[in-house]
């Protein structure tokens, strides 16, 4: 868990350190068309950062806060369902079944 945290961590920076770069170059290649602002206000970017910050934590949460209520159990009956309806593919969800050889190749 400690791991996880840690390269999400790391990819939040990234990404973090790439937008910024990218709202910047944005910015002053907008200033032109721009009245009275510049194109790296700061209140801008914070606030758009921040409002990112809050869209992308809210996508994240409530998927698996409602997974995290839920039972194994009804994760695999929805799975198996939706595979009845042919909306996902069949899984084989034992992996201690070894394959035939002809499909190998």
């Amino acid at each position: 868990m400690r791991d996880a945290f840690f390269r999400l961590r790391a990819a939040f920076a990234r990404s973090a350190r790439g937008g910024l770069a990218g709202a910047l170059a944005v910015g002053t290649a907008a200033q032109s068309i721009l009245f009275q602002m510049t194109g790296a206000d700061p209140a801008v970017l914070v606030l758009s950062a921040v409002a990112l910050a809050l869209v992308a934590l809210c996508a994240g949460f409530i998927p698996a806060h409602r997974a995290s209520r839920s039972g194994p159990d009804e994760g695999v009956e929805i799975t198996n369902s939706l595979q009845r309806s042919q909306v996902l593919p069949p899984i084989d969800l034992d992996p201690h079944v070894e394959m035939p050889s002809s499909q190998l190749s």
